[in-house]
Order: structure tokens, then C-alpha cells, then sequence
């Protein structure tokens, strides 16, 4: 019986199948084009009711089924009863730049065809363009006088659905991509957001929207109850008179790889007006409001701190956030002039509600701020995609180029390629971003990171103010680690880079040598690795250098190919990845890496990795870590050694009890250069509590200070306070940690930097071909003036000796000619060297 069964289900499937074959056949194909390297096919039909519609494939796979167009306006409704005129195509590849994006040049390359129809007198236009990773279709009215569209027949009805990962439409876009199916989104009463990303059995499909100005609307998605394709839904009323077009309707197809690398939002866009985009200036900025936690942030003290820091950092702006235009403190041109002498620039905040809807206001308006010195607006809830909004975008955006003010729009309406009319619109927010990981890191989940950057960020640059690693008092998020905190500023693309934690958190973090390095504006971008849920791994070019990044859900090991860099040189990578524990990051160095080789980092649970692959061998940081549980410490009775509950501690273990009299005292602090450092503890406390530090067992070092609440002593409450102390050479330093009369925080771990100006943190190696390791008769030799792990292989891989030293010069005897490879840990650095015995 269940054989039968089955051969009926079959016999029914081949039937429809046929039968839709049949009636395909018998529609009339006026129009079809092939992508440029002939993988995607478009093809338009009218059938026997005078209907238009379209379908895609990628390959033999059918991707987009048979699914309707046409629009309704107050000329006639141009979705049936269509007379079919005539058809042209044509091949367009051009190249431009932009001062910012996914990369520096482009090429717009794809086949056109334009297929004309006419209803009624009127005369209506279906242009569909086929692009390598995607197709994208519009409509033209031509004509003279105003329409008014009262619906869209525009659908993509996507076959063989196997996942669905679907926001419901807010006006923000600040809701989460969840997992949907097309019987739990319920046509009626919800709308979907753009863009929707559909899993199909060969292929994923993005759909979303291109070239959306105030000659129309921006839509929804709803969904056809009848033929379950999704459909378009633009919001409001539109009128525009004659030519109307429509936004672009576009379906990005293929791999994620492929999709995410995708321009094809910017390449449906015209070409921009501005001559001059010398003003365009890309950058990283420091940002008060999300460093301290929208609190407390407009003090002329805490603004100038900022604006130190972002010269500290190397950075070109400052942020002026909400609420400064009413603040009686200070005035506008008083911190754009102190911006000047530390030569950083001012964006300012703007309530989009505040600026006049009329050009002559809004130029009187911007013209004031520019002349002020402002370099740029951060214009704020938008928050409606209608019509009349989208003519405010278009507006602000012209008279912001006439002023050459640059912009970043925020609660905005997702991009849609403008960037390449208004290279001056460095970034947009659309996105529920890391700037409310603080107060909400169960829901700016690793999850959410990467399915955001598959997402939204494949539309356009996104301001999603990446890196936070704790609150402004020290106490440390664990929503992700560190290390995907660090990550997501190469992730997430965005003309201008807010960095979101305060600098109390990251001056001493050995992350802020990357970050004063960190490019905003890319040569060129690879997706190497994408999948929901689950990792993304980005690869972006600046120069001759490669940052990449890669998020993780659950531990993995992500496997790098190096096949994208240059043939015949050789690369050394700086790393920067999960530690021990979720509050820290390891740096690790390797050289010796080419174009035919791979490296393979493992990330932890919620984890990340980035680095930097570079022609040149860049400083690398230094950071040392002490446990406060290690044996070489002094731990008097009384003091004890705990098992943290959470495993959120480094080794999983901490010190309390510490007070009252009893001290914990660091051993063995060795530096290879005497002067001031950083000591960051790592501490917990249920309650503010003070604790002295004493260096060396000098009474003159000794100083006291205070250590905030952060909420218990466990793991989940570890904090961070730093201080600074003057260490000696040649010596083995101590650090006393207690109080005389009460008790003193737990502690878990203390790192150790430098402090030294601009290169805080960091040391200068030497060249690669200098002779810290090199051979000299038959033995190796190692100079090195840190203490020094060294393991020696043959090329086979087979360990022939190890050791260490404590630093100077080590000989190891060779016996044998050949190739040996040197592998070295000193100060928190691996990496490898080849050396030959002649």
C-alpha cells in the first residue's frame, strides 16, 4: 500500500510539473537575457490574459517560478490587458569610485532589456537588468502630467523554500531576522521588512530594493495568499509625475559569498552629480554617548576628553550626540574650535523633525553649521518610508553636498545603493546595532551579529558602533567576547566608524593597536565563509594589507585560504583572537604566510578572530597577564583561592578574601624596559570597596584606590580598573594588592603594558630579515631580550628540540644541513622562522 502511494505522489508531481511546462510554452516569451558569465537567466513572459511575469534560473535550477508584475496607477492598471510593442537590449559595463564602501572601484557590468507595452494610450516600459550575482527589475511610465500608483503587482514567487529568516517590518528596521515560514507570516495582518533572505535548494535569495528616492516610496513585503510569492507593498501614497519609475525590485541570487560581496544596490544607481569629492573624508570616531553609557556625556570635560582621545587614538572625528543645541555649558563653535587644535573633526546630532522641509530653510540651516567648522550630521529618527520622507532624504542630501557637510543617517530606512549618487552618505544605522549591547546583550546576541552582517550590511554601509567591552565604570559585558566585540569593526562596513566603548576600557586593552590601525574606506571585500546563525568570516583590503574577521555562534575552528593574496609575496599576520576567557584577547604573530597556504584560528563560544595580513611586519603589542592564583604569587593564610561558578574568570579561578591585614602580592613582573605601566586588574566586588597598591615594597609607591561595585564576586561581575605604576629593569618586580583595615575586591588576573604616548602598548620589532634567529655554523641562534619558549622542527614536521631561556642569546647545536623551522613564544607572541644550516 505505501508503494502505491508513493507512485500515485509521483505520477501527480509529474503531471503538474508537465503541466506547467505546458502552459510556460504557451505563454508568449517576449524577452529573455543571460548574466554576463551566462549562469542567471531572465526571462519575461505575457500569457493568454495579456499578464506579465517573469522567471529566474541559476544553472537547471528554476529560482524564481513564474511570478507576476505590473502596477496599478490612476493612468490604468499596466498588470493585465497589456499589448506587447517592442523590446531592445542592451550590454553595460562601466567603472567608477566611491571614497567609501566595500571597495574602492567598481565595475557595473550586466545585460539590460527594456520591453515596452502599452494599456489604454499610455505607454509603459519593464527594464530588467542581469547581473552575475542577481537580477533587478522596474517600471517606467512615460508620458506627461501625474499618476498616482494605487498597488504593485511586483512579486518573486522564490521555489524549493528551505529557510526563511524574516524581520516584521518596523519603521526603524530594528527588529531581529528570525526563522519564519510562509503559513507563520500571516499576509494580513503583518508586514515583512526588506530585505528577506530565503534559503532554496541550490541557492540563497536576497530581496530587497534599489535606487528608493523621493520620486516614490520605500516598501514592504507582504505575501500572496493564493500563489504564496512574496510581493511588494510600497508604503503611503505615491504621486510623481511623468516619467514615473519605480525603485529597483532586486533579487540578489547565489552563494552568501557571492551575495555579500555584491555592489549591485550602488551599481543601480546613477552616477553622482559632485565634481569635487576631495571634502569626502572618511574616518573613525570617538563618541561620548555610547562610551558613557548616554549618561553623563555633555560636560565640556567629558567632550574634551573624547576629542583627546580620538587624537590619542589617531582617529579624525568626534561625535556630538542629542542635546547638545540646548546645553548651556558650552557652545557648538567652542568644541569645534578645541576639535581643531587637537585636529580632530565634529559630527553633530540632528533631529531629522527639527530641519525645514523646504531647500531655502534647510540651506540657511546647514550653511550656520557649516561655517561653524562641522564636518558632517548625524541625522536622527526618520522613521517613516513614505513619499514625503523620501523627498526629505533627497533634500537634505542635496543641500548637505551643496555644503559639503558629510552624512550619516540613523532610524533611517535601509540603503539602497544612494551612496553612489551621494558619495557624502558614509553610513546608515537601519539595524538593531551593537549600540544597545549594553543594556540589551541577551538580544544583540552573537546570533544577530552575524545575521545582520549577512543581511543588512550586504545593502550598504552600516553604522552598527562595534567594540564594547564593558559600562563606563570597568564592570564587562558578556553578551560575546572580547574578541567578537574587536571583530565586528572590520565585519560591519561604515564610512564612519563609531567606536562604542569608553577609553578608560580600550587605552590599555592590548586591542587598541589594532584599532588605531583600523581602515574605514576598503580596496576591495571577499566574503571567505557565511552561514546563519551560525559564522561569518570577512576579508576586506586596504593597500597591501587584508583585515579580516570572523564571528562564531558556538566554538569552531575557521579555516582561512590565503588564495586571495598577491602570488609570490609573503605576508606576516598580526592576530588578534579568543583568550582564556571571554574577557580577553590573545595576540599571536605569524610569519612566512603566501598565497598557497591557509591559517586555521579556533574561536570560542560566542568568539571571534581578526588580523591583519600584511606585506610589512607592523609593531606588534605587548601584554602581559599574571593569575593572581599562580604559585610564583604570595598568598598569605587566610587569603583563598576560588573556583569561579561561573568559568568566566581566566583559568577559571580567583583570589578573595584579600583585606583585613592580608595582602596578595605579584611575583616575577619582568620588563625589558624600565618606566610608568599599566596594571589592569582584574577584580570582583559586591560593594565599592578600596585596596592599596604598592610596588616593589616601597613605601613611597604606595597608593590607594577605589574599586566600584560591580555586583558580585563571581565571574559575572568581573571588572577592570587600571593604574599606573613605575617598574625597573633587570629585576623581578613585585605589585602589593590589599587594604589595612577592610576587605579588598576579589581578584582574578592582572595584565601588564607600557605606557609610552602614541605607541601605548605596542613595540616596534625588528625587521624580518634582521638576525634575531639565524644560523651561524652548525647551530641556531636566538637573541631575543624577553623571557623565550623555542621549539625546533625539520620539514616534516617532526619536533627535534625544545626549550626556553630568559632572555639574551641562545645557541642550540644543529648536526645536520638543512631546513629548520624556529618556532618562538615570547611576551604573548608566537610565531615561526625558517633558517637553513649550509
Amino acid at each position: 500500500m505505501k508503494t502505491e502511494k508513493i507512485k500515485y505522489f509521483l505520477i501527480v508531481i509529474v503531471v503538474m510539473l508537465f503541466s506547467c511546462h505546458q502552459n510556460i510554452l504557451a505563454d508568449n516569451l517576449i524577452s529573455q537575457a543571460n548574466s554576463p558569465d551566462g549562469n542567471i537567466r531572465f526571462e519575461l513572459f505575457l500569457d493568454a490574459n495579456s499578464t506579465m511575469y517573469y522567471q529566474v534560473s541559476k544553472g537547471s535550477e528554476i529560482v524564481i517560478s513564474k511570478s507576476k508584475l505590473g502596477i496599478d496607477t490612476s493612468l490604468g492598471d499596466f498588470s493585465s490587458g497589456l499589448t506587447f510593442n517592442t523590446v531592445s537590449s542592451k550590454a553595460i559595463d562601466e567603472n567608477y569610485s566611491l571614497p567609501s564602501g566595500k571597495k574602492s572601484n567598481y565595475s557595473n557590468q550586466c545585460n539590460e532589456i527594456t520591453a515596452s507595452f502599452s494599456k489604454s494610450g499610455y505607454s509603459m516600459q519593464v527594464i530588467a537588468r542581469i547581473y552575475n550575482e542577481g537580477v533587478a527589475y522596474r517600471y517606467m511610465l512615460e508620458g506627461s502630467g501625474n499618476a498616482s500608483v494605487i498597488s504593485e503587482s511586483s512579486e518573486c514567487n522564490v521555489s524549493g523554500i528551505n529557510r526563511i529568516l524574516a524581520q516584521t517590518y518596523s519603521k526603524d528596521y530594528k527588529n531581529i531576522a528570525e526563522e519564519a515560514d510562509l503559513e507563520l507570516l500571516d499576509c494580513v495582518k503583518q508586514h515583512i521588512s526588506l530585505p528577506l533572505l530565503v534559503k532554496t535548494t541550490n541557492n540563497y535569495v536576497l530581496l530587497s530594493e534599489a535606487m528608493v528616492n523621493g520620486g516614490y516610496a520605500a516598501s514592504q513585503l507582504e505575501i500572496n495568499e493564493q500563489t504564496q510569492a512574496f510581493r511588494y507593498k510600497p508604503v503611503g501614497t505615491v504621486t510623481s509625475s511623468l516619467p514615473l519609475q519605480t525603485p529597483w525590485r532586486i533579487f540578489f541570487i547565489g552563494s552568501l559569498n557571492n551575495i555579500i560581496e555584491s555592489a549591485m544596490p550602488e551599481n543601480l544607481n546613477t552616477s553622482t552629480g559632485i565634481t569635487d569629492l576631495s571634502w569626502i573624508k572618511p574616518g573613525r570616531t570617538a563618541w561620548n554617548y555610547g562610551g558613557e553609557d548616554t549618561s553623563d556625556y555633555l560636560s565640556t570635560t567629558s567632550i574634551y576628553s573624547y576629542i583627546d582621545w580620538a587624537a590619542e587614538m589617531g582617529w579624525e572625528y568626534f561625535t556630538l550626540d542629542r542635546g547638545w543645541q540646548n546645553n548651556k555649558k558650552f557652545t557648538l563653535a567652542q568644541v569645534v574650535n578645541y576639535g581643531i587644535t587637537k585636529g580632530i573633526g565634529i559630527f553633530i546630532w540632528v533631529n531629522q523633525n527639527t530641519l525645514a522641509s523646504n531647500k531655502t530653510d534647510l540651506q540657511r540651516t546647514l550653511s550656520t553649521w557649516k561655517s561653524q567648522g562641522v564636518k558632517g550630521l548625524k541625522v536622527d529618527f526618520w522613521e517613516d518610508d513614505s513619499q514625503t520622507m523620501m523627498k526629505k532624504y533627497d533634500l537634505l542630501l542635496e543641500v548637505a553636498s551643496e555644503q559639503k557637510l558629510m552624512v550619516n543617517l540613523h532610524s533611517s530606512t535601509k540603503p539602497s545603493g544612494l551612496r553612489r549618487t551621494w558619495p557624502h552618505l558614509l553610513t546608515s544605522e537601519a539595524v538593531l546595532g551593537n549600540a544597545y549591547y549594553a543594556t540589551s546583550p541577551a538580544v544583540i546576541s552573537p546570533q544577530h551579529n552575524i545575521n545582520s552582517a549577512i543581511i543588512r550590511s550586504t545593502l550598504g554601509a552600516t553604522d552598527y558602533c562595534p567594540v564594547d567591552f564593558a559600562d563606563k565604570n570597568g564592570r564587562i559585558l558578556y553578551g560575546t567576547t572580547w574578541a567578537h566585540q574587536l571583530a565586528l569593526s572590520v565585519i560591519f562596513e561604515s564610512g564612519i566608524q563609531h567606536i562604542m566603548d569608553a577609553p578608560s576600557n580600550i587605552r590599555y586593552n592590548i586591542s587598541s593597536a589594532f584599532l588605531k590601525r583600523l581602515p574605514v574606506a576598503w580596496d576591495d571585500t571577499k566574503c571567505l565563509e557565511a552561514e546563519p546563525d551560525d559564522f561569518i568570516t570577512i576579508a576586506r583590503k586596504k593597500g597591501e594589507d587584508w583585515y579580516i574577521a570572523s564571528l562564531a555562534d558556538e566554538s569552531r575552528e575557521t579555516k582561512i585560504n590565503l588564495s586571495f593574496l598577491t602570488p609570490g609575496v609573503t605576508y606576516y599576520a598580526h592576530i588578534y583572537k579568543d583568550g582564556d576567557c571571554p574577557s580577553e584577547i590573545q595576540f599571536e604573530y605569524r610569519g612566512n604566510l603566501n598565497s598557497s597556504g591557509e591559517i586555521t584560528v579556533p574561536l570560542k563560544n560566542n568568539g571571534g578572530v581578526t588580523m591583519i595580513l600584511s606585506p610589512s611586519a607592523y609593531e606588534r603589542p605587548i601584554l602581559r597577564k599574571y593569575e593572581a592564583e599562580s604559585a610564583d604569587n604570595t598568598i598569605p593564610f587566610g587569603v583563598a583561592t576560588k573556583t569561579d561558578k561561573d568559568s568566566l574568570c581566566s583559568n577559571k579561578q580567583y583570589v578573595s578574601d584579600i583585606g583585613k591585614g592580608r595582602s596578595l602580592t605579584f611575583q616575577k613582573i619582568r620588563i625589558s624596559e624600565a618606566g610608568t605601566y599599566a596594571v589592569t586588574f582584574y577584580y570582583m566586588a559586591d560593594a565599592t570597596k578600596y585596596a592599596y597598591v604598592k610596588v616593589n615594597g616601597k613605601d613611597e609607591s604606595w597608593k590607594e584606590y577605589t574599586f566600584v561595585s560591580t555586583g558580585t564576586e563571581t565571574g559575572s561581575g568581573l571588572g577592570i580598573k587600571t593604574v599606573l605604576v613605575d617598574l625597573e629593569t633587570d629585576i623581578d618586580n613585585t605589585i602589593e594588592f590589599g587594604n589595612y583595615n577592610d576587605y579588598a575586591p576579589a581578584i582574578d588576573r592582572i595584565t601588564v603594558s607600557k605606557l609610552g604616548g602614541e605607541n601605548s602598548g605596542i613595540k616596534k620589532i625588528k625587521d624580518e630579515k634582521s638576525t634575531d634567529i639565524y644560523a651561524l655554523d652548525n647551530q641556531i641562534i636566538i637573541e631575543l631580550s624577553t623571557p623565550t619558549v623555542y621549539k625546533i622542527h625539520n620539514t616534516q614536521g617532526q619536533l627535534l628540540t625544545e626549550g626556553s631561556f630568559a632572555g639574551g642569546k641562545e645557541s642550540i647545536p644543529v648536526y645536520d644541513k638543512g631546513i629548520y623551522i624556529v618556532t618562538i613564544n615570547s611576551d604573548n607572541m608566537v610565531y615561526s622562522k625558517k633558517v637553513i644550516i649550509k
